[in-house]
């Protein structure tokens, strides 16, 4: 995978993570909600793992979401940390 299109799907992903939606962070990068949602879903073939718990109520980031965004290319921030899926208390 071309090197600017890994940082692009990574700067997506850490988007969705920190907003917590993947429609405010597709407003955020300008993008619409089903485009970022095909770029998070081609991120996740590339890894080989679900990166998004996903609900009606937003996104959080599973073991493996949390993995990539501690990575040094995804973020100088960790995500939001959260045990459970979202709606789960």
């Amino acid at each position: 995978m071309a090197k600017h299109l890994e940082l692009v799907l990574l700067r997506s992903f850490v988007t969705a993570v920190r907003s917590g939606s993947i429609s405010r962070a597709a407003t955020a990068l300008g993008h619409t909600q089903p485009a970022l949602s095909q770029q998070l879903r081609k991120l996740e073939g590339v890894v080989g793992r679900p990166l998004l718990y996903r609900s009606p109520a937003g996104v959080l980031p599973t073991r493996a979401g949390e993995e990539l965004c501690r990575t040094p290319n995804a973020s100088s921030r960790s995500p939001r940390r959260h045990s459970a899926k979202p709606g789960v208390r």
